[in-house]
């Protein structure tokens, strides 16, 4: 805990000069695992993740900018043995930027990822068998885990280019290796439930002696699960989130203007056709922001993902 305290208070606080096309939202540095269809099951699918920014939002009205960052990404599960999954992403990004006088597109292979999660403790439903006073069944699951975040997204970031986006965050990848930690605690009953998710990345130093900042999200939500038929199950979803980042280091010195926390809250559904089709969307929307010290306002993002489970 006093770790995440620190991290919170140096992400808001910490502050320097800076060149003003430093400050951009995040792209490439950004942290987004999701919520994983109906456990216990193999799948394979496309996701749709949306996310826009407002940059130099407060003291440089005439460089103001706006970025839209769009990925379709394949992502899969399989269950190696009954306690041990691996997922697995692969990204296709569209980034853009808007001035006022032009536009930048970039368009591309993202970074691909591979998680291993283990189920640490599943426990069994139990229920009186007291007709009078019975208990209804509850379940308990916890996941833990890590990864890497694969190279594979183009990084072609130049400080000083005037034909191009100068920032870090509008590459299509990082070009580093990261560590991917994630953990998930689930509690349900026969209808209701909740979930505590955490996802970071603790990056590493690119061939450009670049390093994106730890990021951190933490996710709190509850969910119900609703049979609308014999075939058809919905699960509507409602929660808040935060994302964390320390900020980035370049040629061993920090960069202003990057770190930062948000807060979202979060509306979506799942809806699974017959077990064998998923398909939902979730949107988050921000609360609350403290992004390249209020330089940047991040818009409402949409994420729109199918699964076929077998």
């Amino acid at each position: 805990m006093k770790n995440l305290f620190r991290l919170i208070i140096v992400s808001i606080f910490l502050h320097s000069q800076v060149y003003a096309c430093e400050i951009c939202g995040c792209g490439a540095g950004s942290l987004t695992q999701g919520i994983l269809p109906q456990g216990g099951t193999n799948f394979v699918g496309v996701r749709y993740r949306s996310s826009a920014f407002d940059s130099h939002v407060l003291h440089s009205a005439s460089l103001r900018t706006s970025e839209h960052f769009q990925t379709t990404e394949f992502w899969g599960r399989y269950y190696l043995s009954p306690s041990l999954q691996i997922v697995v992403t692969l990204p296709y990004n569209i980034n853009s930027q808007r001035t006022s006088t032009q536009e930048f597109i970039r368009r591309g292979l993202g970074d691909a990822s591979l998680t291993a999660l283990y189920s640490a403790w599943v426990s069994q439903p139990q229920s009186s068998n007291d007709t009078v006073c019975s208990v209804p069944a509850i379940t308990h699951a916890l996941l833990i885990g890590g990864g890497l975040k694969i190279p594979t997204g183009s990084y072609q970031f130049n400080p000083y280019s005037t034909t191009e986006v100068a920032n870090a965050n509008f590459q299509l990848g990082t070009g580093s290796w990261d560590i991917l930690i994630s953990g998930n605690y689930t509690i349900r009953g026969e209808v209701y439930g909740a979930m505590v998710d955490v996802q970071a990345r603790i990056p590493t130093v690119n061939s450009n002696g670049y390093r994106f900042g730890n990021r951190a999200m933490t996710t709190f939500a509850g969910f119900a699960l609703l049979s609308l038929s014999s075939d058809i199950r919905m699960m509507p979803l409602v929660g808040i989130s935060s994302e964390i980042s320390m900020q980035d280091i370049r040629q061993n010195k920090t960069v202003a203007e990057t770190g930062g926390v948000t807060g979202f809250a979060l509306l979506g559904t799942d809806i699974y056709f017959m077990n064998t089709l998923s398909i939902g969307c979730t949107v988050s929307i921000p609360v609350a922001s403290q992004m390249a010290d209020g330089e940047i306002r991040p818009a409402p993002r949409v994420t729109i993902q199918s699964a076929w489970l077998w």
